[in-house]
This record gives structure tokens, C-alpha cells and sequence, in this order.
């Protein structure tokens, strides 16, 4: 009778032991399972973080892009500015220097 008893506990025990077990096995692998969801939301937290950060990069370029086309285009401005005051300068030391020798001529009576 006793043995039947321990032979009743030993695979109550062992029942028990399997249950603990697949409920240890279930609660380790919803363990992996929220860490592999936690894992992939990090993945996707980091990529949006990225493509954000390679937005702002792209637009900070097209910003210094437009702002240098401008910057190009005042100084080309600038430079054709000064360019047709020389060119209008010399044209007037260039007229005044012809007007000077047809005057000289003149006095000198000579072509």
C-alpha cells in the first residue's frame, strides 16, 4: 500500500514537474517573443531615425544648394556691374582722347 502511495506521489511529482516545465518553456518563449517584438521595434525606430535624419541632410543640401545660386548669381551681378563701368569709363577716356588729338590737328593743321 505504501508503495502504491509513493508510486501515486512519484508520478504526481513528475506530472506536476512536467507542468512546471511547460509552463516555464511557455513563459521563456513569450519572454523571446516580446523581446523579438521589442527587437524589431527598436529596428524600426532606428530606421525611421535614419530616413529622417537623411531628409533633413538632403534638404539642408538643397537649401545650401539654392542659397549658393543665389550668392553666385549677386556676385555675377556685381561683377557685370563693375565690368560695364570700366567698359563705359574707357569709353569715355577713349572718346575724350580722340576729340583731344582731332583738336591737336587742328592746331597743328596736320591729318
Amino acid at each position: 500500500n505504501r508503495d502504491k502511495t509513493r508510486a501515486l506521489q512519484a508520478t504526481h511529482e513528475l506530472r506536476m514537474a512536467v507542468e512546471v516545465g511547460e509552463i516555464k518553456e511557455h513563459r521563456i518563449k513569450s519572454n523571446v517573443s516580446d523581446l523579438h517584438e521589442k527587437l524589431q521595434q527598436d529596428i524600426s525606430d532606428a530606421e525611421r531615425s535614419y530616413m529622417s535624419r537623411k531628409m533633413v541632410t538632403a534638404q539642408s543640401t538643397q537649401q545650401a544648394a539654392a542659397d549658393c545660386r543665389v550668392q553666385y548669381t549677386r556676385v555675377r551681378d556685381f561683377f557685370e556691374n563693375i565690368h560695364m563701368s570700366r567698359l563705359e569709363s574707357l569709353s569715355r577716356q577713349h572718346r575724350r582722347a580722340l576729340k583731344l588729338q582731332a583738336i591737336n590737328h587742328r592746331l597743328r593743321s596736320t591729318d
